[in-house]
């Protein structure tokens, strides 16, 4: 399937994955009753920008959902190499866009590791995706942090550790698209099978990968930067990338699709130039991408109109623009979502920031490792990848997104483990 198609698949079935969201029992599963949607609200797509949602008074505040219920359109890709990226494996395969069917609580608590590469904002997300899916099964679940993108060799050592306490099966979220291969196709040689989880890589033993194309999170994201071209006339724009860390399989990828994007754009149009500047990589963290947007800002601000990057980037270049006199003159785009983010699209300090549904990401990976576990599904129908369709999130659809495939709860704190019988929640509400 080419780029071009695939793209046009994912525009409908963002329609039909909100239509979903807002109504549960329109496939025929039971649900509970969803929050009621801001009237005439419009639905965020992928490559359309919506127009502002009318001015009415927002509506009462409706009965929330139990988050362990809500349901998950997913999109599955079969007969695919496993060798390739992820956005490769999408245009070469056979994809289908369903409901993610969540499983039944497990019969026996197995024993899951997961392991991070580091617990900021963004990775706060996923941890509450993991333990809101293993308090739902009821398994036991360990989860283990590296630190940080430059700790390879720490979470292949943690990696080993679990793979000799006996865990039953690892969902691996990996620092490098090659260098957790070894180590991994060794855990499957050992009797523990090990799921990809958010960020790319290719080993061969892999059971399954469980994540977005984050080629089409770039290209979402500067499909944003375009729309914001389009919409003010402008016909000369120049951009510095922070995608995050190097030699990481979703920061190359991001960077990837983005200048697809803008590629894409010039070729439309003869009388636009966009040039990229400068391209800055660093750790996905707050203090690494800080000195990286200073840096970028001190000697490209006075000639720069947009910065685009991951979330941490993008937080921190919104704070540094306003107090260097920048703000406004340098906009700036998110790579990805986490708290801080999304409140700056609300606020239109960042102009788009495409979602990868990270709490969605890792329930699938869960309840897709119990059902393996079980015996519920057979290895051979096992998708090679599976994960939830991406949203461009701007100030004008935001308020129409439901957040809680998207966002942790306010108040939520890091779990590090579980196990089963344990009350580990209080009642969080939805975002």
């Amino acid at each position: 399937m080419k780029r071009r198609d695939l793209r046009k698949l994912i525009i409908v079935v963002s329609l039909i994955a909100v239509l979903v969201i807002a109504v549960p029992g329109c496939f025929g599963k039971p649900a509970a009753a969803p929050p009621e949607a801001p009237p005439e609200a419009p639905a965020p797509t992928p490559a359309e920008k919506a127009p502002s949602p009318p001015e009415v008074a927002p509506p009462e505040p409706a009965v929330e959902e139990d988050p362990a219920l809500r349901p998950i359109t997913a999109f599955k890709v079969y007969d695919a190499p496993r060798d390739v990226t992820i956005q490769e494996q999408i245009e070469q395969g056979r994809v289908v866009i369903e409901p993610w069917e969540l499983p039944e609580p497990a019969t026996k608590p197995w024993k899951i590791a997961v392991l991070f590469p580091l617990m900021n904002a963004y990775w706060l997300i996923n941890n509450y995706g993991v333990f809101l899916e293993a308090d739902r099964l009821g398994v036991e679940t360990i989860l283990l942090s590296a630190g940080g993108y430059v700790n390879l060799e720490k979470q292949l050592a943690q990696m080993e550790d679990m793979v000799t306490l006996g865990v039953d099966i690892i969902l691996l979220d990996p620092i490098s698209y090659e260098g957790n291969n070894e180590l991994t196709n060794w855990a499957v040689e050992e009797g523990v099978p090990v799921i990809c989880v958010v960020n790319d890589m290719n080993a061969s033993g892999l059971l399954s990968r469980v994540e977005v194309s984050y080629w089409e999170m770039g290209y979402q994201c500067g499909m944003g930067l375009v729309q914001d071209m389009r919409d003010s006339g402008q016909k000369m724009a120049t951009v510095a990338t922070l995608p995050g860390p190097p030699g990481a399989g979703w920061s190359i990828a991001w960077e990837e699709g983005f200048i697809t994007a803008l590629d894409e754009y010039m070729a439309e149009r003869a009388d636009v130039t966009i040039q990229h500047v400068v391209t800055r990589w660093g750790d996905n963290e707050k203090a690494a991408q800080l000195i990286l947007v200073e840096d970028v800002l001190t000697t490209y601000g006075d000639q720069l109109h947009y910065l685009c990057g991951c979330a941490p980037a993008a937080s921190a270049a919104v704070y540094t623009a306003r107090a260097m006199g920048l703000e406004g003159k340098v906009k700036i785009g998110a790579g990805f979502q986490d708290s801080l983010c999304i409140e700056h699209v609300r606020k239109g300090e960042i102009f788009a920031v495409p979602t990868d549904q990270a709490v969605d990401q890792q329930r699938i990976a869960m309840g897709l490792a119990v059902m393996y576990l079980e015996g519920r599904i057979a290895k051979e129908d096992i998708p090679v990848a599976i994960g939830p369709v991406v949203f461009r999130l701007t100030p004008e659809n935001i308020g129409a997104f439901p957040m809680g495939s998207t966002l942790e709860p306010e108040g939520y704190e890091a779990i590090f483990e579980y196990v089963p019988g344990e009350t580990i929640f209080k009642k969080f509400g939805t975002r």
